[in-house]
């Protein structure tokens, strides 16, 4: 009967140990990878990306990853994503990421084309990059990824974007009855925040996403001194107004001073027109216009060009600028010449705007922070000081020591062994 009993206890044992590795395996690739606790999300962190096949379950949606080398081998290239990943619509790509070439230097992009290339890029809705180093954005670098909604772009470093960097997310149809080219996408959030040496902004790169575009952030990028439009050559295709966008928000880029005139007048896929069903919002504040010059001219008469209050594209703007610039360097702006603090509707914009002088001072046009000193060119260190994983030639770093069972996995295999222990000192 005791030794019954002690089989039993065994039993319990074993069973309660097996459970935690079985829910660990979902996501097969050994030490990397690891599923969090929604089971559509994966955890890739702390190691070198491997040289071999490696396998995904289909109903994962979700891929972080956060301190991994991306190695290229004499005799392989980077593992791509596999094909099995049928369901993944969110790609994360986080701080301690690098792509190092046989050596170990570091290497002037990112392989994301040669990540996915295995999956169907038109199926990705989400990509997120913060503290990942991308000097450059391009066409090439988003080509695939027709079915992008989201963009962010997070302390990257980045040094400039491309004019056609979102060609890639247009697809063009033609229209049966005019016969007419027509530029379609889904994309609809751009976030480009703390990217440091980011000098330029091209807005005509928007104009490949007209059709869909509903928010713009533009923040926090400390050597921004210009946001140029250049018309794109379109050839035969038509680009959309910007019609569905409701939310474009530049400020505290100090170098800053002004929104190109031509990005807010009608055209071919050009112009900040807004929702047809609902209020466009404009905020341009904290960023180094004088109040002096001619920076919110352009802005303000946007603002206030439809003071029916009625009209389908109802418009508001919350702007501001920077007074005494020798004394302060952001300085607030006085309370006498009715600056509101809230963004406020066309009808207030057409009288603020028939208060102000009909001539401006063109010949103010550096931005406060340039009366200081010149934008910063080195690079910077970035917010979260990590150190990146580093492959030897003894292999990983990462723990290659067997994962103790987690979850209720590992407290049933923890109360079998006391229950044993337990049961085997009573019996002597």
């Amino acid at each position: 009967m005791a030794d019954h009993f002690i089989l039993t206890i065994l039993g319990l044992f074993y069973l309660g140990c097996a459970i935690g590795p079985v829910r660990s395996q979902d996501v097969q690739i050994t030490e990397l990878c690891n599923r969090l606790n929604d089971p559509d999300i994966v955890q890739c962190s702390d190691g070198e990306w491997p040289q071999h096949p490696i396998y995904f379950s289909s109903n994962i949606k979700t891929i972080r990853f956060s301190n991994i080398v991306f190695q290229l081998k004499e005799t392989a290239k980077i593992e791509p994503l596999p094909a099995t990943l049928t369901s993944l619509r969110e790609l994360d790509f986080n701080y301690g990421l690098t792509y190092v070439n046989q050596t170990g230097a570091l290497l002037p992009t990112f392989p994301l084309q040669r990540l996915t290339e295995n999956i169907n890029r038109s199926k990705i809705a989400k990509l997120s990059f913060s503290d990942v180093r991308l000097p450059r954005i391009s066409q090439e670098f988003l080509a695939g990824f027709t079915g992008l909604e989201e963009l962010t772009l997070f302390r990257c470093n980045i040094k400039g974007i491309m004019a056609n960097a979102f060609e890639s997310l247009r697809t063009l149809t033609t229209n049966p009855v005019s016969g007419v080219v027509e530029a379609r996408s889904v994309f609809r959030d751009l976030t480009l925040s703390r990217n440091f040496e980011l000098k330029l902004f091209p807005w005509e790169v928007l104009t490949y996403v007209s059709s869909s575009l509903k928010s713009v952030l533009l923040s926090f990028c400390p050597d921004l001194t210009e946001i140029t439009f250049t018309p794109i050559e379109s050839g035969n295709v038509t680009y959309s107004p910007m019609n569905k966008l409701e939310d474009v928000a530049i400020h505290d880029n100090p170098y800053l001073s002004a929104l190109p005139e031509g990005a807010l007048a009608r055209g071919n896929g050009t112009g900040i027109v807004g929702a047809g069903n609902g209020t466009l919002y404009i905020e341009f504040i904290g960023n180094g216009n004088q109040c002096d010059g001619c920076a919110l001219k352009s802005l303000i008469a946007w603002a206030a060009e439809l003071p029916d209050v009625t009209t389908a594209n109802r418009r508001k703007l919350r702007a501001d600028c920077r007074v005494d610039c020798k004394d302060t360097l952001f300085g607030v702006v006085p309370p006498q010449a009715g600056w509101p603090i809230e963004a406020e509707n066309s009808t207030f914009w057409a009288e603020f705007q028939a208060q102000q002088p009909a001539i401006c001072n063109a010949s103010v046009v550096k931005p406060c922070a340039a009366e200081y000193d010149p934008p910063v060119t080195t690079p910077r260190t970035t917010h979260r000081p990590s150190t990146p994983f580093v492959p030897t030639d003894s292999g990983p770093k990462s723990s290659s020591m067997a994962r103790i069972p987690s979850g209720s996995g590992g407290l049933i295999c923890l109360l079998s062994i006391l229950l044993a222990l337990w049961s085997i000192g009573k019996l002597a």
